[in-house]
């Protein structure tokens, strides 16, 4: 059983994740999107085999991206994976310490949950909202070049002749082969 987030860093990663869930959602758009394309080819030659598996190639990526997003729900539940993205490397270390401090159950540690909690704010207390909110910047940026690759991915599939495209869906979509 997974404990719940102590409130601050709870409020930190939901600051977090309201500057990055666009950029997420266009990725996982921008990887459906070119999967299209790329069942329409696989698709053209009509066969059923072919058709299958344009079939299995879009099942495969709406797969990917449903898996990813709830890898993704599980990992911001992380206390770990939050400081991972919220500090560097040596203030995270006793970031950790303090977070795991802080949720200990009361009756187990000897240490009263009231100190536990300063000690975690006073180990987060550089992260303000500005700090978060570049954090989430650099996570937009990286996501964003993502995306623009899985466009440009797609428009060097599609430029070269959008009627093969079209005959692809044609042909995919066809009842009866």
């Amino acid at each position: 059983m997974r404990l719940p987030l102590p409130p601050l860093l709870e409020r930190l990663g939901a600051s977090l994740r309201r500057g990055t869930a666009g950029a997420e959602r266009r990725t996982a758009l921008a990887v459906l999107l070119v999967t299209v394309p790329v069942a329409a080819h696989l698709a053209r030659p009509g066969t059923a085999s072919w058709r299958l598996t344009a079939a299995v190639a879009v099942s495969v990526a709406v797969g990917a991206v449903v898996g990813w997003r709830l890898v993704a729900a599980r990992r911001w539940r992380s206390a770990d994976w939050l400081l991972a993205r919220l500090l560097p490397a040596g203030p995270r270390e006793r970031a950790q310490r303090a977070v795991r401090l802080a949720m200990v159950q009361p009756s187990s540690s000897g240490c009263s949950p009231q100190l536990a909690q300063l000690h975690l704010e006073r180990q987060l207390q550089p992260l303000g909202p500005a700090t978060v909110a570049a954090r989430a910047r650099v996570f937009n940026r990286r996501q964003g070049w993502t995306s623009v690759g899985l466009s440009l991915a797609l428009l060097a599939l599609c430029a070269p002749s959008p009627w093969r495209v079209v005959e692809g869906l044609d042909v995919l979509l066809a009842r009866g082969g």
